[in-house]
């Protein structure tokens, strides 16, 4: 490639990470040595110039002590199992790594392992870290959401009952079936919630 576009695309490359705020990570296996670009540190507040970069074993320092004390065996174990398989197809890792504010937040990781010339898997993983935190917390918040709505229908002790008209091949309703249903409707019954979902109403009357 000539020199020019080599530069022209390293350069675009490096601003993709730089405005996607992607930290840019390679592990190698032989030496148990993580790179990680300036990006991997400045998502949580950190400068690189602060961790060993120099070649040597660095997994724990710029890692395994940075990750929520609740992931760090897990997403530990995780990476791991991906390097005994022989690290085939895609690492895929979800972990909470401590902000230098004191705040956690959700990282997305994601890296495979580079082949050497003649096809064989090399020594050499790279990936990429994904701050994911203002996705996890809506999806939290909505998962919460859902949680207290579905405890407040059951908590009603009115009966409510949610159905479906089902209809038959000429487009005629004959009848309908229960989609969902509180307690106060199976308690009155004498049937349970997983058993009345999907049924036509003539199955439960």
């Amino acid at each position: 490639m000539p020199r020019n576009i080599q530069q022209f695309s390293e350069e675009r490359y490096k601003s993709v990470v730089r405005l996607s705020n992607t930290g840019v990570w390679e592990y190698h296996s032989d030496s148990q040595y993580l790179l990680c670009s300036p990006e991997y540190f400045e998502m949580l507040g950190m400068d690189v110039r602060d961790y060993p970069m120099d070649g040597r074993a660095n997994l724990k320092e710029t890692w395994l002590e940075l990750l929520h004390p609740e992931d760090c065996e897990p997403a530990a174990q995780r990476f791991l199992d991906y390097l005994k398989r022989g690290s085939p197809g895609m690492y895929e890792n979800y972990f909470r790594m401590k902000h230098s504010n004191g705040k956690w937040l959700w990282i997305w990781s994601r890296g495979q392992t580079l082949r050497n010339v003649d096809g064989s898997f090399s020594d050499l993983k790279v990936g990429i870290h994904i701050n994911i935190t203002e996705r996890k917390l809506a999806e939290d918040a909505l998962y919460e959401s859902e949680e207290k709505l579905i405890a407040l229908f059951d908590a009603m002790t009115e009966i409510v009952v949610l159905y479906e008209v089902v209809f038959d091949e000429a487009g005629k309703p004959v009848n309908y079936r229960i989609t969902d249903c509180n307690a106060a409707f199976t308690n009155n019954v004498g049937i349970t919630h997983d058993f009345a979902v999907g049924k036509l109403a003539t199955e439960v009357y």
